[in-house]
């Protein structure tokens, strides 16, 4: 399993990763620059990602961009995201991180 994890936090972005990595292997990206290019060369090489955590709030591109570009990434490559079971999770309160995460990943403590 292959995760791209795109955040211009340093301490988010790091977070992130330590807990990701244990389950796949993640490459990071700083910016949506930087995610649209992890992402055309990941499809090139026929190794896409299954897992994208993208931030909305970045400098040079934003997530929302950067999603535009990757959709459209994805449709040069014949994947369409409505037929084939490829969602968004578009927005998240703080809150939810403490909800969602604690399911699925093992937090000694709340760290936000």
């Amino acid at each position: 399993m292959k995760c791209l994890i795109v955040e211009d936090d340093f301490a988010a972005r790091r977070l992130l990763q330590r807990y990701l990595s244990s389950h796949r292997d993640c490459d990071i990206a700083v910016d949506g620059n930087e995610a649209v290019e992890a992402f055309r060369q990941a499809t090139d090489e026929k190794e896409p990602y299954d897992l994208i955590c993208l931030d909305i709030m970045m400098p040079n591109m934003n997530g929302h961009e950067a999603l535009k570009a990757i959709r459209q990434i994805e449709s040069e490559h014949g994947k369409q995201n409505e037929q084939d079971g490829t969602q968004t999770l578009a927005e998240w309160q703080q809150a939810a991180w403490y909800d969602i995460f604690p399911a699925v990943l093992p937090f000694p403590e709340r760290v936000c």
